[in-house]
């Protein structure tokens, strides 16, 4: 009789191959879910570095001509110069060992004609990343320096 109730008992607590499936089942349905979400957080990832060394190198490049005289910054962005940078921003870069490309112009708005005048300069910063890619991105930043006398 001992024999029996254990056997019973072994059996009672052991998993069914039902079970087993189910939980198999349910953990790669949870697999699959955590790595579709690896991949949104790389590609969010990245596009937030971009943002930030892009909002960094406009900020540098802006107060880069903000540091010129008025009229030394107004033929410097009229001359279209294209600068390149490295993945962590440094400037300097040839476009071999470059990232990101900066490309400065004059903007002239026909539709804010009555606000750009001698003392106002819109500049348009062209950023292209990265270097020599057919298919890659594109952000514009727009700015004003004023000259205050």
């Amino acid at each position: 009789m001992w024999i029996m109730q254990t056997a019973r008992t072994v059996r009672e607590r052991a998993f069914s191959l039902v079970e087993v499936a189910m939980a198999l089942g349910i953990v790669a349905f949870s697999l699959v879910a955590v790595f579709s979400l690896l991949s949104v957080s790389f590609t969010a990832d990245r596009a937030a570095k971009d943002d930030t060394v892009l909002a960094e190198i406009a900020g540098s490049t802006i107060n880069g001509l903000r540091s010129q005289p008025f009229a030394s910054a107004y033929l410097y962005a009229s001359a279209g110069p294209t600068l390149y940078f490295d993945a962590e921003g440094k400037g300097g870069m040839t476009p071999a060992e470059a990232v990101y490309q900066c490309t400065v112009s004059v903007v002239s708005d026909p539709a804010r004609e009555g606000t750009s005048g001698p003392n106002l300069l819109r500049v348009r910063l062209d950023f292209r990343w990265p270097v020599g890619s057919a298919a890659g991105s594109q952000r514009i930043v727009q700015a004003c320096l004023a000259r205050y006398e």
